[in-house]
């Protein structure tokens, strides 16, 4: 039985990054804004670490307050966070560690943890 859930986790976890990847590809400006969030928030709390719920959740504010009507396919799923956070700080070497990131259950593609 456990045999089978690990398999049927690891089968969800593979989807849920191939998810991200394609969502990622689709809206480069999502992974550019996160990134110019973090370096703002690096260059006024270089020892502090910042949530990536903060900065997802100024996106969703920008995209509602700053655009006339957002797409309507457009929608910032929270289990691409994990992932962005990551990836910020694997591609952007002066963001490194400025994410709190938990153990992986499974390894994904992005990052050694």
């Amino acid at each position: 039985m456990e045999a089978i859930q690990s398999e049927m986790s690891l089968t969800t976890e593979s989807k849920s990054e191939q998810a991200f990847w394609k969502f990622h590809e689709a809206n480069p400006q999502v992974y550019e804004l996160l990134t110019m969030y973090a370096t703002a928030w690096r260059m006024r709390n270089p020892d502090v670490p910042v949530g990536i719920d903060l900065l997802y959740a100024r996106i969703r504010w920008d995209f509602s307050v700053n655009t006339q009507k957002p797409p309507i396919d457009f929608k910032l799923s929270n289990n691409h966070k994990p992932y962005y956070a990551r990836l910020i700080m694997v591609k952007e070497p002066q963001l490194k560690g400025i994410f709190v990131t938990k153990k992986q259950k499974f390894q994904s593609t992005i990052g050694g943890e």
